[in-house]
């Protein structure tokens, strides 16, 4: 019976003592459980609403997008830059991803160069005509 007994009292005391570190630990760890408070910044200023879409009116009143002489699509693989007149030296204003459907809407006079408009997002620009695959 007394070799029983100290198991017995050593189980129980191993139990107390790992209890103890138990709540002691959950007491020490419980406020960094919480998330932190929202820091105000004394700079901070506050996003302004969005104006409300324009009207339909204002819709109508654009006017009319110039008219197609054909219809084609983008060859080069990495895309067009659209440039705000037929030469290279000119600036691109915005592009065309590849294989995307175009409108042709000028041609020159030499025939090097197109002026198109992107059917997806009505962006007008020039571009070489051998980038343009046509198709009427």
């Amino acid at each position: 019976m007394g070799k029983a007994w100290r198991w017995n009292v050593g189980l129980l005391f191993v139990l107390g003592v790992a209890a103890t570190i138990g709540v002691n630990l959950w007491r020490f760890l419980q406020p960094y459980m919480q998330p932190p408070p929202r820091p105000e910044f004394p700079t901070a200023t506050k996003v302004k609403t969005l104006p409300p879409p324009p009207s339909p009116q204002a819709e109508e009143e654009k006017p009319a997008a110039p008219p197609a002489i054909g219809k084609g699509k983008v060859v080069p693989d990495i895309g067009l830059v659209l440039r705000e007149s037929p030469s290279s030296d000119s600036g691109g204003s915005s592009g065309v991803p590849f294989n995307a459907e175009v409108s042709i809407l000028e041609e020159t006079g030499d025939g090097e160069w197109l002026k198109i408009r992107d059917d997806s997002t009505g962006a007008t620009g020039w571009v070489r005509s051998g980038n343009i695959d046509r198709v009427f």
